[in-house]
């Protein structure tokens, strides 16, 4: 301590007679409180962390929606600001998200996409179906490969800050079609130097210590860097090796930050989620007193539903959490073993493009080793699209009804702020989720 002092008394010695100019604490000399926190809440969308893009995307598409004048002009003019690909679809979101609400941009999008792709295409046609105006790209592609022999840790990169399934996805592409996928990919990351040079952003701070490797699930400069490029690399499979705009367009959805299914849902904590009154006591019986109370709380708020699955933690204070998940299962035999649950393992799940709806298939050979208890419900593994946004609900699962036979799908839609689970016609359940405090 003494140490510290003695050192800032000796850097304001140093600096005491510097010519140091006032701070100036506005962007703007005459702006309004109104455009003041339009302006932070803008900055805000640049932060890492999946979960606060999500938050702060979802206000300002209500902002869009309800002052719809003064936000587009800023929209635009940060759309207008931002150099790479990746960056020009989290802008392009916001307006995805208030055009499903009715919003009706007043000037052509596209005009102030810098960066255009695959998906910023698809994106803007689904807001403007009319527009001719789809934006400029950064850079053209080229069929060679550069010369440049900085790779610019492109590899280290790779399941660090760059979620990996970009690069499995390209190689399987390669394995499928022999073309070099994933030497373009690389080849693409090199490219976006050109037009895009910082490729600096610690994350430290939000992940509590000085980790020497970032984590995929982080939206730093360089996973910016390497989701363009992967949309770089379907490009030049366009362009030069005639992949097909619809095979394109699909490849191109994992890029999507958003799963169109999910946006705008009700997050409020439900009126019959009941308060943990055992404090650090964790025993048995208080576990099973605390379900009884809350399985009890929803058969009284949906007399006639049924719970299909329930998970969700709790925390006791900063070491201690509980985390309870809950799934209905059939009971196939009179004194059944405990099942081994596995997560993601029961089916998959398929959203077609910008669609607002997810088709769920069971995995018949996982729900067959289930011979004692076979579940009704249960997390499936997304394998068409990813929406990074929504990363705490994805990690914490979305339970799904499934079907025994392959016959036919289950299907997802959102209906206003409800999740609701369709087969043919007929509704068979809702999915919730709200955030913990």
């Amino acid at each position: 301590t003494e140490l510290t002092i003695s050192m800032i008394k000796r850097l304001e010695d140093d600096t005491r007679n510097m010519p140091l100019p006032p701070p100036k604490w506005e962007w703007e000399v005459n702006k309004s409180a109104d455009e003041t926190w339009m302006d932070i809440l803008i900055a805000r969308l640049k932060w890492p962390v999946p979960s606060v893009k999500l938050w702060v995307a979802e206000q300002l598409s209500e902002l869009l929606i309800n002052s719809s004048a003064n936000t587009e002009l800023k929209l635009l003019k940060e759309l207008a600001s931002r150099q790479l690909e990746s960056e020009c679809i989290e802008i392009l979101c916001i307006f995805l998200m208030a055009s499903d609400s009715g919003y009706v941009p007043n000037q052509a999008i596209g005009k102030f996409v810098k960066a255009r792709s695959i998906l910023s295409d698809m994106i803007i046609r689904d807001i403007e179906p009319c527009t001719a105006s789809l934006g400029v790209y950064a850079n053209d592609v080229e069929q060679w490969l550069t010369n440049d022999e900085n790779e610019y840790q492109f590899d280290l990169c790779q399941g660090n800050e760059v979620p990996l399934i970009y690069h499995s996805r390209l190689k399987n592409e390669e394995d499928k079609t022999g073309l070099p996928f994933l030497e373009f990919y690389k080849n693409e990351w090199i490219r976006t130097f050109e037009y895009s040079h910082n490729q600096e952003q610690s994350i430290s701070y939000f992940l509590g210590s000085n980790r020497h490797k970032f984590t995929g699930q982080f939206y730093t400069k360089n996973s910016h860097r390497g989701r363009s490029a992967y949309l770089r690399t379907l490009r030049v499979a366009q362009v030069f090796w005639k992949m097909p705009r619809e095979y394109a367009e699909s490849l191109a959805t994992l890029a999507l930050p958003l799963e169109p299914t999910l946006f705008k849902l009700d997050t409020r904590t439900p009126k019959w989620f009941p308060q943990w009154r055992f404090g650090l006591n964790i025993t048995e019986a208080n576990i099973h007193l605390f379900i009884t109370q809350t399985l009890k709380s929803i058969a009284c708020q949906y007399p006639e539903r049924k719970l299909g699955a329930l998970s969700f933690p709790i925390k006791l204070n900063s070491d201690t959490w509980i985390d309870f998940s809950i799934i209905r299962c059939a009971q196939l035999q009179p004194r059944p073993a405990p099942i081994k649950y596995s997560d993601r393992s029961f089916g998959f799940s398929h959203g077609e493009k910008l669609k607002r709806t997810l088709k769920v298939f069971p995995n018949l050979k996982t729900l067959d080793t289930y011979k004692e208890l076979r579940p009704l419900v249960g997390t499936c593994l997304p394998i068409s699209r990813y929406g990074h946004w929504h990363l705490d609900v994805e990690s914490r699962g979305i339970y799904m009804p499934l079907l025994d036979t392959q016959d036919n799908h289950v299907e997802t839609v959102r209906k206003g702020e409800r999740f609701i689970f369709k087969l043919d016609e007929t509704e068979l359940g809702e999915f919730k989720t709200w955030l913990m405090e």
